[in-house]
């Protein structure tokens, strides 16, 4: 379990690694879903879906070598009165892997959020998709009746990662 600390006690770490549970996760998205202004050192608020999934690195809080990078993001909804969101780019989308999962608190049956996989397939000069090494995990978190009275927008936790070889992720930069 990581716990947050201020922000001089975060940089004066050494070997410090960011590895949040799904649950850890679900209870910073009820933080920002109920206080928008709320901070966290670690994990970057951007609007995700305006750079290609290769820029995304250099726009994270932590630079590390393990390939994962953790950002806020407002979902884009594709109609003003829609729940679809519009996960493409300029060069391509960000596709769902599968129906998601929910995310259970532990030791429970409580649902407390969903996590989606997405890959990335870039749009080649054919109209065709090319899967990417790119993948991402969106999470959200579940309604709740608190955020009813606030009229605050639905954030989500999106995480991604590169799944390829090192020479495959300087190739796609």
């Amino acid at each position: 379990m990581f716990h947050l600390g201020a922000d001089s006690e975060m940089n004066s770490l050494v070997g410090f690694r960011f590895y949040p549970t799904d649950e850890e996760i679900i209870r910073l998205l009820k933080k920002k879903r109920l206080d928008p202004a709320f901070f966290v050192h670690t994990i970057k608020e951007i609007d995700f879906y305006s750079f290609e999934p290769w820029e995304l690195p250099c726009h994270s809080e932590i630079q590390s070598e393990e390939e994962v990078w953790y950002f806020f993001c407002e979902p884009d909804y594709k109609y003003a009165k829609s729940r679809r969101v519009n996960r493409g780019t300029n060069e391509g989308t960000w596709k769902k892997t599968g129906n998601g999962s929910k995310i259970k608190r532990k030791y429970s049956t409580e649902v407390i959020g969903t996590k989606r996989i997405l890959s990335f397939s870039r749009h080649d000069s054919a109209s065709k998709k090319a899967k990417t090494e790119w993948v991402m995990h969106e999470i959200t978190v579940e309604d709740d009746p608190d955020y009813k009275q606030f009229a605050h927008k639905l954030w989500r936790l999106l995480f991604i990662l590169f799944c390829g070889t090192c020479n495959n992720l300087l190739a796609s930069l």
